[in-house]
């Protein structure tokens, strides 16, 4: 009993104060993201679970714009009060606010925080009579004060008694803890154990950033740097390496300047103390357990203290200025990050090149749009996307791609080979693109099962498998209908240009026309040529009506040999085959002409012509 008890009080004893989450991102005026870091600091409170907060402060770093930080409300502290917050970024501090931050549940803005004016009144000076402890007491709690009642130069101490005592001394003196004083030095002896008012050696030349002390401050928090009368801050104006001073870019003393520094020496002169005791200067006391760490805490001046041991699981990790307790990998990222290692070996993230949507389950690579499943593009202007599936060494018979259906069933496939299977392709033309074009090969597929339909590049023929054998498919090179003419000379009605070198040996083409006349007082003519070469002229009376025929022109080598046929309502049957060396290298027209036989207002028209390529093609 008595042991569940003591854990129980132990719980209650290290439970942790309530916090609320502040969380925003954060823009510069030229609507760029702010980068920097920002330091909170505070007086000692007591928080609403009777939690004392310690005179402190924290330093958080801001990326890309984000800040996330947990803190103990103020609102319900006792008394109310608030936090001083400042903003740094390239190295100065650009501009600072006040936080009164209330009790949520739910994350809150910067501008939920925000209030105006300091964070408390300045403390009035007050002069207070001291002559006893409790007049003591009283001074020191209501900070500055000014004594009276004893001599000026008289240095104040509470002697064995409990009364108040004074003791004097030369200038240089130092007092001592036990009320006496003498020559300052490590343990009594001689030499002084400070420095004050020292000049750091270096040339104020508006350039020059680097200060010598002629000793090194231990501890080094001791040191106390001032420019011109004003305080600087170690670590934000300047950094401290053993006596060597480097000041950051932005606060390089000018000509003219004034650099006065203040320190201490090691040793205090105090002998052998506990190491978590008041005997030492720059410790408070403290009683560690077993599992403890000793750190360094606060500032002006820093302090040993314990770090109890934390829970199960947990370890240390610094929030940019202490060592505490945390999850074992607490980055501070914001939502959405994926971890990735930089090219500098550290955990890093870029919410906007690599993001995961967990609510809506969707990954964002190249960017952070969260608009599919998976979104793969690379926003940056002057990039590329670019997304390769590459098939393993084992890749067999499985596919690269497999589409499914919602209950898991495969409806489309692209297997290793790039062969692309699904239940169905549908695709739209438009005027500038064409659905479905195919490059070709100048080489037939080796059998049926390498495909059911091409297109033979050489040939400029489109073929398909049936039965084990290549089949060709004949080509519609031009069908049309034509114009009417009533002019007495041939005039063109209708043409099909074959492009050059399109026609090889072997090929077949045909040549269908069909004429009409409108009239019945005056003949007419008609025409039609392979090139240069006239295949059909024939005459016709007036009473002829319609006119049609067909004319075949078998490609061999070096030209054509043709055939021709007509006839007509009122006209009779003709035929005729001839020899065209018309070159084929080279673009060749096809034209179908007409002329009437005398001027006047009947016209003839060319109401259709039809020219077909039967490609050349041999099946043993």
């Amino acid at each position: 009993m008595r042991a569940a008890l003591g854990m129980l009080a132990a719980a209650t004893l290290w439970a942790a104060p309530p916090l609320t989450t502040i969380q925003d991102v954060l823009y510069k005026a030229d609507g760029t993201l702010f980068n920097g870091l920002v330091f909170i600091e505070w007086r000692g409170f007591e928080a609403s679970d009777r939690s004392y907060i310690a005179t402190h402060q924290l330093s958080v770093r801001i990326i890309n714009g984000v800040l996330h930080v947990r803190l103990v409300p103020t609102t319900t502290a006792t008394p109310p009060t608030t936090y001083r917050v400042r903003y740094n970024s390239d190295g100065k501090i650009q501009f600072e606010e006040i936080w009164a931050v209330p009790p949520s549940a739910t994350p809150l803005r910067v501008r939920d925080v925000r209030v105006a004016g300091p964070s408390s009144p300045a403390p009035q000076e007050q002069v207070i009579q001291i002559t006893d402890v409790a007049g003591l007491s009283a001074a020191l709690e209501q900070r500055p004060v000014k004594a009276s009642g004893f001599a000026p130069g008289r240095a104040v101490f509470i002697n064995s008694g409990g009364e108040l005592e004074s003791v004097g001394g030369n200038p240089e003196d130092c007092v001592r803890v036990d009320g006496t004083s003498g020559p300052c030095g490590v343990g009594g002896g001689a030499g002084a154990n400070f420095v004050d008012a020292e000049t750091p050696a270096g040339l104020l030349n508006g350039t020059n950033a680097v200060f010598t002390l002629a000793n090194a401050p231990s501890p080094a928090s001791s040191l106390e740097l001032y420019r011109n009368g004003l305080l600087l801050r170690q670590g934000l104006d300047y950094t401290l390496e053993g006596n060597v001073i480097t000041f950051v870019s932005g606060a390089i003393p000018q000509p003219g300047d004034v650099l006065t520094a203040s320190y201490r020496l090691p040793g205090d002169g105090t002998g052998e103390h506990a190491l978590l005791s008041a005997a030492h200067s720059d410790t408070t006391p403290g009683a560690p357990q077993r599992g403890d760490l000793i750190v360094g805490l606060g500032t002006s001046p820093t302090t040993w203290s314990r770090l109890p041991l934390g829970p199960a699981n947990r370890c240390l990790i610094s929030n940019g200025q202490d060592v505490v307790w945390n999850a074992c990998l607490f980055t501070n990222f914001p939502a959405g990050s994926v971890p990735f290692v930089d090219g500098e070996g550290n955990l890093a993230q870029n919410q906007a090149r690599l993001h995961w949507d967990n609510q809506n389950r969707r990954l964002s690579v190249g960017n952070n749009a969260s608009a599919a499943t998976v979104l793969v593009w690379d926003a940056a202007s002057s990039a590329s996307t670019t997304l390769a599936v590459r098939a393993g060494e084992g890749q067999g018979g499985a596919p690269l791609a497999s589409w499914q259906n919602a209950y898991g069933v495969e409806v489309a496939r692209v297997d290793a080979t790039g062969q692309f299977s699904g239940s169905s392709f549908r695709a739209t033309s438009v005027g500038g693109v064409a659905a479905w074009r195919d490059a070709g090969s100048a080489i037939d597929p080796a059998s049926p099962a390498d495909g059911d339909f091409w297109y033979n590049s050489a040939a400029q023929s489109r073929k398909t498998v049936e039965g084990g054998q290549v089949h060709t498919q004949p080509q519609v090179l031009c069908s049309s209908t034509g114009s009417t003419t009533s002019a007495v000379e041939l005039t063109r009605l209708g043409s099909c240009t074959i492009p050059a070198g399109m026609l090889k040996p072997g090929d077949r083409v045909e040549m269908r026309f069909d004429y009409a006349h409108q009239g019945s007082g005056t003949g007419f003519q008609i025409a039609v040529r392979w090139g240069a070469t006239a295949l059909v002229a024939r005459s016709a009376p007036a009473s002829v009506g319609q006119l049609s025929g067909r004319a075949d022109a078998a490609v061999r080598a070096g030209g054509v040999q043709w055939s021709t046929q007509s006839w007509g309502d009122a006209l009779s049957f003709a035929a005729g085959a001839g020899v065209a060396a018309d070159a084929l290298n080279v673009p060749l027209t096809v034209d179908f002409l007409a002329a009437m036989g005398a001027a006047g207002s009947e016209t003839v028209s060319l109401e259709n012509f039809t020219v077909l390529r039967y490609p050349a093609q041999s099946n043993p």
